[in-house]
């Protein structure tokens, strides 16, 4: 087990990975999306998707780090859905229902109605029309997405 210091979301964050981990999955699906790219010739987007508190920032935070070490791969943005949250003075200012009872949105932070949706989906029909743009991300030592890093 291979242990490796990154920031994960402005924390200090120590992960471990298996060289055979390394060599099995990360690397083949690295080649795969420089090949992806190259293909297509513009920017793609490739989304992660699992339960809360998986791994997923330290995961593509690391895959990030691989593909800037090693120049056979195209370099990749990790991108969290965490930088598309609601500002946390919102969702504790604003309530939804749930089960016919009345919830602060910040009691539910994760859930689908916590996110701004309506940012997500211009900064993909940005990068869809070949535009420019930059993407929020979320920072755990404020608690709240940064916007435009």
């Amino acid at each position: 087990m291979n242990k490796y210091k990154l920031n994960v979301n402005g924390l200090n964050v120590d992960a471990h990975f298996t060289e055979a981990n390394i060599k099995e999955i990360f690397i083949p699906l690295l080649k795969r999306l420089t090949n992806l790219q190259k293909e297509k010739s513009k920017r793609i987007l490739v989304i992660l998707a699992a339960p809360p508190g998986t791994g997923k920032s330290t995961l593509c935070t690391y895959l990030e780090k691989l593909s800037k070490d090693n120049k056979e791969f195209t370099k990749i943005q990790c991108i969290g859905m965490d930088g598309f949250h609601y500002q946390q003075d919102y969702l504790n200012s604003h309530s939804t229902i749930r089960n016919g009872e009345e919830i602060l949105m910040a009691k539910i932070k994760g859930s689908p109605e916590t996110f701004n949706l309506p940012l997500l989906t211009e900064r993909i029909k940005k990068i869809a029309s070949g535009e420019d743009c930059r993407w929020p991300i979320y920072d755990r030592n404020i608690h709240n997405p940064v916007d435009n890093v």
